[in-house]
C-alpha cells in the first residue's frame, strides 16, 4: 500500500501489473501471447458445432438476441420471433404456444419480463456463428466463453495486485462451476465475470471501476448491486472522494433495469411483486448456499468454501476494513438471493444464484489468507489446489452423471446420505419436495404430505410433513404401530411443516 507514515489513509496503488515488475518484459509479454492464443482456441471450439441447449429461460434470451440482431431494440416483433423458432424447429425443438416470459407494455409493444443486456451482449457471438454457419441458436455457450476469459485476462493482466494473488483469485473463482457453466443458456457467466472484474478492481483500490462493474453484474442479477455500494463505502472510508463519486456512478448503472421498466410498465420490477419476498431470507437457505449436497457449495466448491470460512474468520479477526467490507458485500449479496420464491430452480450442478457469488468468496478467501503487500508461496498452492481439485470434481461429476437430473432429482450424494444417514441433510422444503417428486413449482402446486425419501430397498428413510398430514402415513406406507406412536407425539408439539426421520424398516412402501 502506498501513502507516507503521516498519511493514515491509504492512497491508491499505482494502475497496471506491478507486483509482476520483477520477471522481464519478455517473460510478461509470452506469457500474454500464450493466454491469448489459447483463448482463441478455446473460443474456436465453443464456437463450432454445438446445438442449442433448452434450459431455464433460454426461449427469452433468443427472441432478445433476435430482436437486438434484427432492428437494435429490446421489443419483440413477429419477424423476430419466426426466426427464432424457424431456427429452433430445424434442430428439433418445439417452441413454446406463446412468447416465454414476455408482458405487454400499455403502448402494446411485447418486452422480456428480465433485463435484456445479457442477451444483447450475445448479439456479437450470434453475428459470428451465423457467418461461420453454424446455429445462431448456440450464441450463448459462446458468449459466455468470451466473458469467462475477458474476466480472467482482466484479473491476471490488469491488476496491481501481486501474481500469486491474482493467481490464487481466479483459480478459486473460475475453476469447477464457473467453467461448467460456461455452456449454460443464461446470464450466470454474465454477472460472474463483472463480479470478478469488480473484486479485482476492489482489491486495487480503484473503487470506481469496481461499482461500475458491480452494476453491470447488476443488471441482470439484482442484489450485486450491494457490491457496489460497498465500494462506495470504502472509498468514503478512506476520503476518497471523487472516487466515491465514480463508484456511485458506476454502482447506478444497475438501476437501468428499474427505469426501463419503469418507463415501459408503470412498475419498476415484472418479477419482484409476485416472486421476492424478505420473509423467504431463513437460515436454512444460508446453510443450502453452503451445504446442500445437490446444489451447495460444499460438493461443487469445497477449495472455495473452506477458503472462503477461513479468510472470513481471518477478516472478522483483524483490523483491515476494506477486508471487512468485502466481507459485508458477501454476506449482503448471499442473502439477498434468499428473496427469490424459487429457490430451487433450474440449474447445473451448483445453484445459479451461486454461480455469481463465487467470485465474491474468492475474494474474501484471498484478503484473509494473503499476507501484507506480497502473494506468497500459499497463494499460489491455493490457486492451484483449487484447479486440481475443483475442475477434477467438475470432470467426474459429468463422468459419472452426478448432476444428470439435474434440479428434479436428488444428486448421488445427496441421495447417498439421505440412505445412510438421512438426518444428516437437512434441506431447503422446496428443495426436497420438487426433487423427491421430480416435479417444479412448489408450493403454487403443492404436495399431499408425507413426501418421503424411498431407498431402493422400499424403506422410507426422510419424511416431510405437518402435523394434520400424520395420519396420511399410515394411510399411504405400512407402518409400524411403535412409531406410529412416536410420530404422533412428536407431531403433537408442532406447528407447520417438519422432517421426520423413521427408524430403518419402519415406514415402508406398500
Amino acid at each position: 500500500m502506498s501513502g507516507s507514515p503521516s498519511d493514515p489513509i491509504p492512497r491508491a496503488e499505482p494502475a497496471g501489473p506491478t507486483g509482476a515488475a520483477a520477471s522481464p518484459r519478455w517473460v510478461r509479454l509470452l506469457v500474454f501471447a500464450a493466454f491469448c492464443a489459447a483463448a482463441l482456441v478455446l473460443l474456436r471450439d465453443v464456437g463450432h458445432g454445438r446445438r442449442p441447449r433448452l434450459v431455464g429461460d433460454i426461449w427469452e434470451h433468443w427472441l432478445i438476441a433476435e430482436s437486438f440482431h434484427s432492428h437494435g431494440t429490446p421489443d419483440l416483433q413477429p419477424q423476430d420471433m419466426d426466426a427464432v423458432y424457424a431456427e429452433a424447429r430445424r434442430h428439433g425443438l418445439v417452441p413454446p404456444p406463446k412468447p416465454y416470459a414476455y408482458e405487454t407494455a400499455p403502448d402494446g409493444r411485447l418486452y422480456g419480463m428480465h433485463f435484456w443486456a445479457y442477451a444483447a451482449c450475445g448479439v456479437p457471438a450470434k453475428a459470428y456463428l451465423h457467418w461461420a454457419g453454424q446455429c445462431e441458436l448456440a450464441w450463448p455457450a459462446l458468449s459466455n466463453a468470451m466473458w469467462f476469459l475477458l474476466a480472467i485476462g482482466t484479473v491476471l493482466f490488469g491488476s496491481s495486485r501481486p501474481p500469486g494473488e491474482r493467481f490464487a483469485l481466479v483459480g478459486l473463482a473460475a475453476a469447477g462451476p464457473a467453467w461448467h457453466y460456461v455452456a449454460w443458456s443464461g446470464s450466470e457467466l454474465f454477472s460472474w465475470a463483472f463480479v470478478l472484474i469488480g473484486v479485482s478492481a476492489y482489491r486495487d483500490r480503484r473503487y470506481g471501476w469496481a461499482g461500475a462493474a458491480a452494476g453491470a453484474a447488476a443488471l441482470q442479477n439484482p442484489p450485486i448491486i450491494l457490491f457496489g455500494g460497498v465500494a462506495v463505502l470504502a472509498a468514503l472510508v478512506e476520503r476518497r472522494w471523487r472516487c466515491a463519486a465514480g463508484a456511485t456512478a458506476g454502482t447506478a448503472i444497475g438501476l437501468l433495469p428499474y427505469a426501463f421498466f419503469l418507463y415501459h410498465f408503470g412498475k419498476p420490477n415484472l418479477i419482484a411483486v409476485d416472486h421476492v419476498r424478505t420473509e423467504y431470507v431463513s437460515w436454512i437457505r444460508g446453510w443450502s448456499q453452503l451445504t446442500d449436497l445437490s446444489q451447495g457449495l460444499l460438493p461443487f466448491a469445497p477449495v472455495v468454501l473452506a477458503a472462503g470460512v477461513f479468510g472470513a474468520g481471518r477478516l472478522a479477526a483483524g483490523r483491515d476494513p476494506r477486508g471487512l467490507l468485502l466481507l459485508v458485500a458477501t454476506v449482503g449479496v448471499a442473502v439477498g438471493t434468499q428473496v427469490s420464491q424459487n429457490w430451487n430452480s433450474s440449474c447445473d450442478g451448483l445453484q445459479r444464484y451461486l454461480v455469481w457469488l463465487i467470485p465474491l468468496v474468492a475474494g474474501v478467501a484471498v484478503a484473509g489468507i494473503a499476507p501484507a503487500g506480497a502473494g506468497g508461496p500459499r497463494l499460489w498452492a491455493l490457486g492451484a489446489t483449487a484447479v486440481l481439485i475443483q475442475s477434477g470434481l467438475i470432470t467426474a461429476y459429468a463422468k459419472t452423471g452426478a448432476t444428470a437430473e439435474g434440479y428434479l432429482g436428488h444428486s448421488k450424494m445427496a441421495k447417498w446420505v439421505l440412505t445412510r444417514y438421512p438426518e444428516g441433510y437437512w434441506a431447503e422444503y422446496e428443495v426436497f419436495i420438487e426433487r423427491t417428486r421430480h416435479s417444479d413449482d412448489w408450493p403454487l402446486t403443492p404436495s399431499e404430505y408425507p413426501v418421503g425419501f424411498v431407498r431402493g430397498d422400499g424403506t422410507v428413510s426422510k419424511m416431510l410433513l405437518d402435523p394434520e398430514s400424520v395420519e396420511n402415513v399410515a394411510a399411504r406406507y405400512q407402518v409400524d404401530p411403535g412409531y406410529m406412536t412416536e410420530l404422533r407425539a412428536e407431531a403433537a408439539g408442532r406447528t407447520g411443516l417438519f422432517y421426520a426421520h423413521p427408524p430403518h424398516g419402519a415406514v415402508r412402501v406398500r
